[in-house]
């Protein structure tokens, strides 16, 4: 497939489907979070009077979210003459971005991968670089960026098994693409060979670690001590965080934590679905199980717990697993792929996870190689592996040690990545023959 082809088959799924998602979005009410943003109506919130160049980070979900408040926290001093922007595709990455990153930085919903829509957003935003995390690689926007003079850098970047099959079934379109940017920072060797089979240069592809486990560095012990009272938590009182679950897993965690009551009667389960609309569902599972539970935004620090609390809210995972005995890491005992480990192992905890975790296969291997990480199946061995630890002191301590060792090893990939883009912003254009003209793209 060629960039031509692509621009005609998404004109023709536009002119097929939009009418019908228009109708449906207007009398629904779904998907009409930031559909003129995302259509190019309404224009990003964005200074008018900033004359500083602009650097667009762009990030899919909430995921991609934590990249990009690593980078943005690493940039600090290193880019001061920049202004930031950022944009989401998912409305829970729009609703993370706007609670965690600065206030300062204006966030909004990415353009539609069409030209009129795309081009019409970069004459809007104007962006000096143009940054997408991870595996952003829309045609239509990284054409029409590199075309109106944007340098296109992909930060943390990685390729899943399933990315990469995917890709490589239409390189003639991917490889053209991947020649624009000025640099590609991967999180891995296994990434720079799969960016490399697509087409990138060698010459711009650099292995520098993982940003997302930059945010790791600093738990705060204090923020976890009043997070604990407002639970109603005793001290010592033992608590299983289950983050980031997904359909198939909360049942899983569920029978777990009714396994393990009658030893541990005063056992408090956590339990953080990865997508918020799955609450009502998730609430029905533990009501099925007959236990008690409350939502952590109505709990109020009246001192009164629950047995199950269900994590109602977004950006609080991370400070939860502060209160952790043991922490289970979801998308992993269903194919998703799992979910950052390393978030959770930095304070210091055991961490348990299913067979599915390509996309953090690194941090599983390095928390199973120092003892810190523990695979599960089934409830059986969750509860297995907690009755193990719990009844060896000795063991328990050695393993948390290990945890927190482990992610504390893997820092510094942010700052690298920051000083990469201080370099491309400082060094000289790289002139590309088939460069367009900035203001006069050639392009379908």
């Amino acid at each position: 497939m060629t960039l031509a082809a692509y621009t005609w088959l998404t004109r023709l799924a536009a002119l097929v489907a939009g009418p019908p998602f228009l109708a449906y979005a207007g009398l629904s009410g779904r998907h009409r979070d930031g559909l003129r943003q995302r259509l190019g109506l309404g224009p990003p919130p964005l200074p008018t009077a900033d004359p500083r160049p602009r650097l667009w980070l762009h990030a899919a979900s909430v995921g991609e979210v934590q990249v990009v408040r690593s980078l943005i926290a690493a940039l600090d001093g290193i880019l001061g003459e920049v202004a930031v922007v950022v944009s989401t595709v998912t409305p829970h990455g729009q609703a993370c971005a706007r609670q965690q990153l600065p206030a300062e930085i204006p966030c909004f919903f990415a353009p539609l991968d069409l030209p009129a829509v795309v081009r019409r957003v970069v004459q809007q935003v104007r962006p000096a670089l143009y940054v997408p995390v991870e595996t952003e690689l829309w045609p239509h926007m990284l054409a029409y960026a590199h075309a109106y003079g944007s340098r296109l850098v992909l930060l943390n970047g990685r390729l899943s098994e399933r990315s990469f099959d995917r890709y490589r079934r239409i390189r003639g379109l991917i490889a053209p693409l991947l020649a624009r940017f000025e640099a590609l920072a991967v999180i891995d060797a296994v990434d720079r060979d799969r960016y490399l089979a697509l087409g990138a240069d060698p010459s711009r592809v650099r292995v520098l670690g993982n940003a997302k486990y930059d945010l790791a560095a600093g738990p705060d012990v204090a923020e976890a001590g009043r997070l604990r009272r407002r639970l109603g938590l005793a001290p010592g009182q033992p608590v299983l965080v289950a983050g980031s679950t997904h359909t198939g897993e909360d049942e899983v965690l569920l029978a777990a934590f009714a396994s393990l009551r009658p030893r541990f009667p005063d056992l408090v389960l956590v339990l953080a679905p990865r997508h918020l609309a799955r609450l009502p569902k998730v609430a029905e599972s533990i009501t099925r199980l007959g236990a008690e539970h409350r939502l952590l935004s109505a709990v109020q620090g009246d001192g009164r717990p629950a047995p199950v609390i269900l994590v109602d809210t977004m950006g609080d995972l991370g400070r939860l697993y502060g209160l952790a005995f043991m922490t289970f890491c979801g998308g992993s005992l269903v194919p998703k792929g799992g979910h950052n480990l390393l978030e959770a192992a930095v304070w210091g905890r055991p961490i348990l996870f299913g067979p599915h975790t390509a996309d953090f296969q690194d941090a599983r291997e390095l928390l199973e190689r120092r003892g810190a990480g523990f695979l599960v199946d089934d409830a059986g061995g969750i509860t297995g592996t907690w009755l193990r630890l719990a009844s060896d002191q000795a063991a328990y301590a050695t393993c948390c040690r290990a945890a927190r060792q482990a992610a504390l090893e893997q820092q510094g990939a942010a700052r690298r990545q920051a000083r990469l883009l201080h370099e491309i912003l400082t060094g000289p254009l790289r002139r590309d023959p088939a460069r367009s003209h900035p203001t006069t793209p050639e392009l379908p």
